[in-house]
């Protein structure tokens, strides 16, 4: 499912530079055990995991906790915010950081690289082809790519949580459904080698912590997605809501990507 947002390069920037120092605590999923043991999990299995860039790194948490697991022989962090970057970087003084679109970033190097991360920022991208073509051409022959991106189960489900970013981000572009979400890769001549789904908690509370309209009251944001719930999204989304609060629960879907042969 898209949505398409009018908004500029600045406006993205502005939003996660504002949210650098809040980002790590308030998108739950960052530091979120479960989720993190998948990347985790599948890299594990990888004999050489040479080269890594982390496309969209924000603050780093992913990049930092594999680095500090793994062996690689180069780190590349590239993200839109220089205040997200600063935090990566001082968790990574190694690194070497691009302050460029990920899109800026794939046509100008000359580097091929062997291990790329790619969480949480497709629903950002203005064209989400491109930018798996792009990564596609700077990956070596027998590298992969982890994808970690947040989904819904389906189109109820997805107008639902779209009307939820609508209100609280004019930067968040679309939220993906699992069938056409998988179907970007294979039609971009990648393979699936791993798939595995996690589920974490979410709530109204902390997505109005992270919102970037100011004018947004919290009552008015759960006066306005409670009415919108339906039995089916309650229990597709293990919906539960409390006196101050509205929790939901999310997929999480983890995919290890190779080239198509």
């Amino acid at each position: 499912m898209h949505r398409h947002s009018n908004f500029s390069k600045n406006t993205v920037e502005e939003y996660f530079n504002n949210r650098a120092g809040t980002y790590e605590k308030h998108s739950t999923w960052v530091s979120d055990i479960a989720t993190n043991s998948v990347p985790l999990k599948f890299l594990s299995r990888r004999k050489n995991l040479g080269n890594l860039l982390d496309a969209g790194a924000g603050t780093g948490f992913l990049s930092h906790l594999l680095t500090s697991e793994f062996p690689f022989n180069s780190i590349y962090l590239v993200d839109s915010s220089p205040d997200m970057l600063k935090k990566a970087s001082e968790k990574m003084l190694n690194a070497n950081v691009f302050n460029v679109s990920i899109e800026s970033f794939c046509e100008e190097t000359n580097e091929i690289f062997d291990t790329i991360l790619l969480r949480q920022i497709l629903h950002y991208v203005e064209n989400v082809d491109v930018v798996i073509k792009l990564l596609n051409s700077i990956l070596s022959d027998d590298g992969v790519i982890y994808v970690g991106q947040i989904l819904v189960d389906d189109y109820a489900c997805a107008e639902w949580h779209d009307e939820l970013i609508r209100m609280i981000s004019k930067n968040r572009r679309r939220t993906f459904i699992y069938g056409e979400y998988c179907k970007y890769f294979s039609e971009n001549k990648f393979e699936i080698i791993e798939n595995e789904i996690t589920v974490f908690e979410d709530n109204i509370c902390d997505f109005h912590k992270r919102s970037d309209n100011k004018a947004l009251s919290f009552d008015f944001l759960m006066g306005r997605m409670k009415p919108l719930l339906t039995d089916e999204i309650a229990s597709k989304m293990l919906v539960r809501v409390s006196n101050d609060n509205l929790y939901f629960y999310p997929k999480f879907c983890h995919l290890l990507l190779k080239k198509q042969i």
